[in-house]
């Protein structure tokens, strides 16, 4: 059974969105910058070289970016979500999204502002809910616990990290 969710809670939601991601994306990322800036220099030879650490430090950022592209990977539901009791689930089936959909859905956040105009005439769909098929609905328990396929949710990651890359070097190229 659908429950329709408000304006407020589709906004709350996104709102806290920022608030709970951005800081696990910085708890990730800061030690791992830590650690990448201040790699101890190896001996060759007589001497001592400093590693080059910043393409691991470039493809670790990746990873961790990606996170927050397939934060509703876990039963359509981020750590928001889940304390808004919101969930992402099929447009058709109302069974929680996979992996892959929430990838789809969410990939749709780098035009973030079009995305909010959406969400506050159609509350229940954004933008990303239309491309991948999906829609936010109040979460009902029963529904929840469908099981997990952890193979979709390494292909989201890894699929997300490729496209970031991707992305990187087309701004790379483009704007020298």
């Amino acid at each position: 059974m659908k429950s329709a969710i408000s304006v407020s809670s589709r906004l709350s939601s996104m709102i806290l969105e920022q608030f709970t991601m951005i800081p696990l994306i910085a708890v990730l990322s800061i030690p791992a910058t830590a650690i990448f800036r201040f790699i101890h220099p190896v001996r060759v030879g007589e001497k001592f070289v400093s590693m080059d650490a910043s393409p691991v430090f470039f493809y670790y950022s990746l990873v961790v970016v990606s996170l927050y592209f397939n934060k509703d990977c876990l039963q359509g539901r981020s750590i928001a979500k889940r304390i808004l009791k919101l969930q992402v689930v099929n447009f058709g089936t109302v069974k929680p999204a996979n992996p892959i959909r929430c990838l789809i859905r969410n990939i749709t956040l780098f035009i973030w502002p079009l995305e909010a105009i959406v969400a506050m005439i159609n509350p229940g769909r954004r933008l990303g809910d239309f491309i991948a098929g999906t829609e936010l609905i109040q979460s009902d328990p029963a529904v929840s616990d469908s099981p997990m396929h952890p193979w979709q949710i390494l292909f989201s990651v890894s699929f997300t990290t490729i496209f970031l890359k991707l992305v990187s070097l087309f701004f790379s190229d483009f704007f020298g």
